[in-house]
């Protein structure tokens, strides 16, 4: 409040999105005077974080979740098995870059993760994230580079009815060095 009507700050849009990312509707009213007296640089961050609220309400629970029932993981593989476990596509695919990212290579998230993609793989969707998700549950399981899950690669590549998930199923499966072509059936061929 002290900054949002002076010069321009380049750290202030970073906190208004963290206001939205919070899931706290007390922090409406911060937002709303920014849209209505704020500089017009902070206004778009400003409507963003309020329609991020809505959205992080309901998601904080869904990532912080119930860690008493996994006491050998740490917090970040019980948040990105939260992510995972979500079947929200956007949520999923957080918690598979999570994995990635932070190389939570644990039997525990590895398992969640091949659960996830069995689950989903011909689970076509409209929803804009379902592709880039399948992707990145790719990528992620096969940066772990364990060789258990090789099969899961294979089974997603002959058994995907959608083109794009059979490809990152495929390019990811080059992780172990290996390129598997779809089986097609006698009356597929």
């Amino acid at each position: 409040l002290n900054r949002y009507r002076s010069d321009f700050n380049p750290a202030l849009p970073y906190m208004i999105k963290a206001l939205g990312y919070s899931g706290q509707h007390q922090y409406r009213q911060t937002l709303n005077m920014i849209i209505t007296n704020g500089r017009d640089d902070y206004k778009s961050y400003a409507k963003n974080a309020i329609r991020n609220i809505f959205k992080y309400e309901k998601w904080n629970k869904i990532i912080s979740g119930n860690s008493s029932s996994t006491p050998d993981l740490n917090n970040n593989e019980i948040r990105a098995i939260n992510l995972i476990k979500s079947d929200e596509y956007i949520l999923m695919r957080m918690g598979a870059k999570r994995v990635h990212f932070e190389h939570l290579y644990s039997k525990n998230v590895l398992d969640v993760l091949q659960e996830a993609i069995k689950r989903h793989v011909n689970s076509y969707s409209e929803d804009k994230y379902y592709q880039d998700t399948m992707a990145w549950m790719f990528k992620a399981l096969g940066g772990s580079k364990n060789e258990k899950y090789i099969q899961t690669f294979i089974k997603a590549i002959d058994d995907s009815n959608d083109l794009n998930v059979a490809r990152s199923a495929n390019r990811f499966l080059s992780y172990y060095g290996i390129s598997h072509t779809k089986q097609l059936s006698k009356t597929e061929k």
